[in-house]
């Protein structure tokens, strides 16, 4: 098993559109409870 916890896709669409919305990395990775390298890398991909 996983020691991180992976995303949905669901979740990761609220990551760009809340990022969008002036959210920080910060912000996002701690309400989504994954590391902010997460979530640029999901940003990134989008």
């Amino acid at each position: 098993m996983s020691r991180t916890k992976r995303l949905t896709e669901i979740e990761k669409m609220q990551i760009v559109r809340e990022a969008a919305e002036g959210a920080s990395t910060a912000e996002l990775a701690e309400r989504f409870e994954v590391t902010s390298r997460a979530v640029r890398y999901v940003l990134k991909a989008d």
